[in-house]
């Protein structure tokens, strides 16, 4: 959710996309089932577009933009895997705790994973194709 929503500066686009993504795996491949759509589409495309959008524009200025990129990423996916734990948590599968501690802790390592890539895949954007970058036609436009 952060990449897209760092990409065209708009965690909606995160959503739209992560829909799209998240409803062919469950027709396609069976995987995450259409009953988890919404839960899946909440956490990766809403919260993980959000945060990720958000936290980038929040520390750009203040670390930098690529540890921005990083950081948001990372915080992203263990935003979005606490919000699963609650989720979970509350439809009594179990307990909020263990839920916390299992998922937050997982996805801190996850996190760096996606943090590493998000950072490439924007460094490689700026470099080779900086006019997919909505933030770079926002500065030139005068927006």
């Amino acid at each position: 959710g952060c990449l897209v929503a760092l990409v065209f500066c708009a965690p909606e686009a995160a959503v739209l996309v992560f829909t799209i993504v998240l409803l062919i795996q469950a027709l396609i491949f069976g995987d995450g089932g259409i009953t988890a759509l919404g839960t899946n589409v909440l956490n990766m495309g809403i919260i993980g577009g959000c945060v990720g959008l958000y936290t980038f524009k929040g520390l750009k200025n203040t670390i930098g933009k690529y540890p921005a990129v990083g950081v948001a990423a990372w915080l992203a996916t263990v935003i979005a895997a606490a919000a699963a734990a609650v989720e979970l948590a509350i439809a009594g599968t179990f307990p909020l705790t263990l839920g916390i501690y299992s998922m937050v802790l997982y996805h801190m390592f996850i996190g760096i994973i996606e943090a590493v890539l998000t950072v490439i895949v924007i460094m490689a954007l700026e470099k080779y194709r900086p006019d997919l970058l909505m933030w770079n036609k926002q500065t030139q436009g005068g927006k």
